[in-house]
């Protein structure tokens, strides 16, 4: 294997698996995260282990709120000071702006450090959870291709800006234990058996476009969707992301396969930080797509 000319790095709302990233060469830095239990006020770092997510979604059902915090200035400066050794320059793909001002604490310290002599190019990623992955998985590729980092850098920008992307959810209980939602919209919304599809503005900030009465038509409205705004297909996999509700996205993710002609599916565990906020029984759809898909 040749010498890499960059390093690549991102935060754990990108929702790999540990063992993934670790084998893409992948350097993460973790976000945090609390509950509301009185019990227990301790801050818990996202693992990205799969195994600690069954009771996370478990105790979310059983009225636990958890909530997530920024990558403050003090753990970035650790955690690209931890590589400066490396003298290696470094691309950090990034949770969105939309969703978390954690970013501008990332380029805060690359500015600092760009002092230091080091190098850092923060991008955001315009986007959360698996397209997070979809992103790093590209920008390896073409590390692993010998592109500079300067060249990676803008195609990973203009894959961020040309991503489609879909969550549905079959409850809104979470999105309103969070206030992100009304009590009494979430209730009706449950009432009704309606499944909420959302998707994603230009910046990455949540926005809701459908609201179908029951999974199967949730599910066929994405179909069909993803069917209409994909390009080529047959070049590119397609990235799922499932919190808790895992048996059910495998078989979604192989009949989209089959039906709209990807290569493949890649598929992963949502992790408590966007878990956190969205809850159990979501499932979210990543894919490189037309231009104007996200306007």
């Amino acid at each position: 294997m040749r010498e890499q000319k960059f390093i690549i790095t991102c935060d754990s709302a990108c929702d790999m698996s540990k063992e993934f990233i670790d084998s893409l060469g992948v350097y993460v830095i973790p976000f945090e995260y609390i509950s509301n239990d009185k019990n227990n006020t301790e801050a818990y770092l996202d693992t990205m282990d799969a195994k600690d997510y069954k009771s996370f979604y478990d105790n979310m059902r059983n009225g636990i709120v958890y909530k997530t915090t920024q990558i403050n200035v003090d753990r970035y400066l650790d955690f690209f000071h931890g590589l400066k050794d490396l003298n290696k320059p470094i691309l950090h793909i990034s949770l969105c702006a939309a969703l978390s001002n954690t970013i501008e604490n990332a380029q805060y310290v690359a500015k600092e450090l760009k002092k230091e002599g080091m190098d850092i190019y923060v991008v955001d990623g315009k986007i959360a959870s698996l397209g997070l992955g979809l992103l790093i998985n590209k920008a390896c590729k073409l590390r692993d291709e010998e592109k500079d980092i300067e060249e990676v850098k803008s195609i990973i920008e203009n894959t961020a800006d040309n991503m489609g992307v879909y969550y549905t959810t079959n409850t809104l209980t979470y999105f309103a234990r969070g206030g992100r939602l009304s009590k009494t919209s979430s209730f009706i919304a449950s009432a009704l058996r309606i499944n909420v599809i959302l998707d994603c503005n230009k910046n990455g900030g949540l926005r809701t476009i459908a609201k179908c009465h029951g999974r199967n038509k949730a599910k066929k409205y994405i179909l069909d969707n993803i069917k209409e705004n994909v390009i080529n297909p047959q070049e590119q996999a397609l990235y799922v992301c499932a919190s808790d509700c895992k048996e059910e996205a495998v078989t979604f993710a192989a009949s989209l396969v089959k039906e709209i002609g990807f290569k493949y599916y890649i598929l992963t565990d949502m992790g408590p930080i966007i878990g956190a906020h969205a809850g159990p029984g979501l499932m979210a759809f990543f894919f490189e797509s037309k231009s104007d898909i996200r306007k």
